[in-house]
């Protein structure tokens, strides 16, 4: 018997997942930009090293959420591929939802 995960519980995952990449991103640059203002570096280094951040965790972004999306479109899943799309960003968008009432709970305080 194949045991297969859902495509809802992929895309959670998927979601989830990013959502801990977005935050690990967050605490790095707010790390590195510590280091950048105590450093003597340029504007250039500091506004160089963005971007290439900023670049790479595009690209990991891509992969973690269309990822198991494309490998769907590609086996001509086209059905699941759109669900896995739409559960991962809804998900996403919902730990925005949390973390913004989070964030207005305690600005509030």
């Amino acid at each position: 018997m194949k045991h297969e995960i859902s495509t809802v519980k992929i895309g959670v995952a998927a979601g989830l997942l990013e959502g801990v990449f977005i935050s690990v991103v967050a605490v790095f640059m707010r790390y590195i930009e510590q280091w950048f203002k105590s450093a003597d570096s340029s504007a250039a280094l500091s506004s160089l090293a963005f971007l290439f951040l900023f670049v790479f965790s595009a690209g990991i972004s891509a992969l973690v959420v269309f990822g198991y999306p494309m490998f769907l479109v590609l086996k001509n899943k086209f059905h699941e591929a759109v669900l896995a799309s739409l559960t991962s960003l809804g998900t996403l968008l919902g730990l925005f939802f949390i973390v913004l009432f989070i964030w207005m709970i305690v600005d509030a305080a």
